[in-house]
Parts: C-alpha cells; structure tokens; sequence
C-alpha cells in the first residue's frame, strides 16, 4: 500500500527539513535507504535534539528554522564532504547567517 512521504514521517515522528531518502512518485516503489542517508538522518536527529533542548525549543520547532536547516547541511557535510558552506554559529544562533556571510 502506498504511504505519501509527509505521512510516513509524521507517523515515524521523523519530520526533518530534508529528505533522508528517496521517496516515490507513487508510480514506482522507491529504492531503499542507503546507509550514508542512514547516518545524515540519524547524526540529523542526535544533533538537532540536544541543540533544540540548549535554546529551549522543541526539536519540530528547530528543525522548522534557519537553525535547523543549518544542521541539516552540517549533517550532510559529516557523511559526504564539504559541500555546503555552513558554520556551526548558524546552528545556534537566528541571526548568525548574516553576520558570518556579509552581503556583497
């Protein structure tokens, strides 16, 4: 039976701001999730609860943020190189981007 992505994450209390594993058009059964998109969800998830609990959010409301989507990219950089240019101040701080990147 086919399940929507947006489903399968909130009954798997997953919810993340990237998708850690491809998902379906419903015409095709997706491929299973490799173990690198394994590690992103899971150093996504450990990170992202201790750095919700240190500002006093729940860890839907980090994850729904800036801050959040910070960490994201810092995941993903862990398990597959430097591809995003992301600080670690932005993971903790609303208004960090702004002042690590000046506008040219």
């Amino acid at each position: 039976m086919w399940k929507r992505k947006n489903e399968h994450d909130r009954i798997a209390g997953i919810q993340l701001p990237i998708p850690t594993q491809i998902v379906s058009n419903e015409e095709y059964l997706p491929t299973p999730q490799t173990p690198e998109q394994r590690n992103v969800e899971r150093l996504l998830k450990e990170w992202s609860a201790q750095r919700s609990r240190q500002m006093g959010l729940s860890r839907r409301e980090f994850l729904a943020g800036s801050c959040g989507m910070a960490m994201a990219f810092m995941a993903m950089n862990e398990v597959f190189g430097p591809w995003f240019r992301v600080n670690a101040a932005e993971t903790q701080d609303l208004e960090a981007y702004p002042e690590l990147w000046p506008k040219t």
